[in-house]
């Protein structure tokens, strides 16, 4: 809700099952791999549009690249699915101690005003 502080966003169970989330890629997969997932906005306020932010602090030099579908600002009842492509530099080195990516996905309430007006 637009009233919970970001400690209390932050200690919610479904934001903590995102952390230190490990991936992995299927056999044949060649080091590339795509993260997918849908965001709803389920406010009742015609006024409450969802707008989602993704950002990743991978670059073409990381070890791991992300890169995330293009913003998005969702009506209330309405979902989207957001995609985010991985890669890895070389598709059969072990990763997991040592490289890491950080995507985030910041959500704001835009009003109806924002939205036609931008």
């Amino acid at each position: 809700t637009p009233d919970m502080t970001s400690t209390q966003i932050q200690n919610l169970a479904g934001v903590k099952s995102w952390q230190t989330l490990k991936l992995g890629f299927v056999s044949g997969s060649q080091g590339f791999g795509r993260l997918v997932f849908t965001i709803t906005n389920n406010s009742k306020d015609i006024d409450n549009n969802l707008f989602v932010e993704l950002d990743s602090d991978s670059d073409l030099t990381s070890d791991i690249t992300a890169t995330p579908s293009a913003d998005f600002c969702i009506q209330p009842g309405k979902s989207h699915t957001f995609d985010i492509e991985v890669a890895v530099q070389e598709a059969d080195y072990d990763y997991a101690s040592e490289s890491f990516i950080e995507m985030t996905i910041n959500l704001t309430i835009k009003t109806r005003q924002d939205v036609y007006s931008a």
